[in-house]
C-alpha cells in the first residue's frame, strides 16, 4: 500500500515543517521525522514484518519453531538484520549469516538456533517462490 504523495506533502507542509521549526535543536525533531518516515512507508518495523493477512513472516515462524528467540530482547534487531540480508541474498551461507548479524548481541541462545532459524527461513522463502 503506497501512501498518497499529495496527502503526505500537505501533512509535511502544514504539520511537520512548523513543528520542525518550533523544536529546532531539540530531540523531539528526531521523533517527529521518524513518525513521518513511518507514515510514508519508508521504514519497516518488526511489528509489521508479517502482518499481511495476519500470517507470520518466514523469519518469525522459523525463530518461533527453532528456538531462535528466547528472552526476546535481541530478537527485533536480529529479525530486521536477517530480513535485510535475505532481501539482498536469498540463499546466504552460514558464514555470511554470521557476518550479517555480528552487530547484534544475544546472551541467551549461543547463536546456533539463530543461524539455524535464518537458514530455515531462507529455505522456506526459496520454496515459496517456486
Amino acid at each position: 500500500m503506497t501512501p498518497n504523495p499529495g496527502i503526505l506533502r500537505k501533512f509535511e507542509l502544514l504539520v511537520l515543517r512548523p513543528l520542525f521549526i518550533a523544536f529546532l535543536g531539540s530531540g523531539i525533531v528526531l521523533a517527529l521525522w521518524s513518525h513521518w518516515w513511518l507514515a510514508a512507508g519508508c521504514v519497516l518495523a518488526v511489528a509489521y514484518l508479517g502482518t499481511i493477512g495476519s500470517k507470520l513472516h518466514p523469519l518469525q515462524s522459523a525463530f518461533a519453531d527453532l528456538g531462535g528467540a528466547q528472552c526476546g530482547y535481541c530478537t527485533p534487531g536480529i529479525l530486521m538484520t536477517a530480513k535485510a540480508l535475505l532481501d539482498r541474498e536469498p540463499n546466504p551461507s552460514r558464514e555470511r549469516i554470521k557476518e550479517a548479524i555480528s552487530g547484534n548481541l544475544c546472551r541467551c541462545t549461543g547463536y546456533q538456533q539463530i543461524y539455524e532459524s535464518i537458514e530455515e527461513a531462507a529455505r522456506t522463502m526459496q520454496e515459496s517462490k517456486r
